[in-house]
């Protein structure tokens, strides 16, 4: 991760997200994004998923010193397949 400045007052965040889709691991990346202070962000995607199998979310961050929170919400409809 490579979005950290000289002055450091900015932290970089990522996120992903995994699935398993038709029996594969799937893994959705999303950032990097610079942050000063809050933020927040949103995006419309698509992410398949099989049915009852768990979705995680894994948070990474530029700087190992000082303390975070991170939140994250998936909303989303049920799609019969065929």
């Amino acid at each position: 991760m490579q979005c950290l400045p000289p002055d450091n007052t900015q932290v970089c965040i990522e996120l992903d997200i995994a699935t398993v889709a038709g029996s594969v691991g799937v893994q959705h990346h999303f950032g990097p994004v610079q942050i000063l202070g809050s933020a927040y962000a949103n995006q419309a995607v698509r992410i398949y998923a099989d049915p009852n199998t768990s979705i995680f979310f894994v948070v990474s961050r530029s700087s190992g010193t000082g303390t975070t929170n991170a939140v994250a919400t998936l909303s989303g409809y049920l799609v019969n397949l065929p």
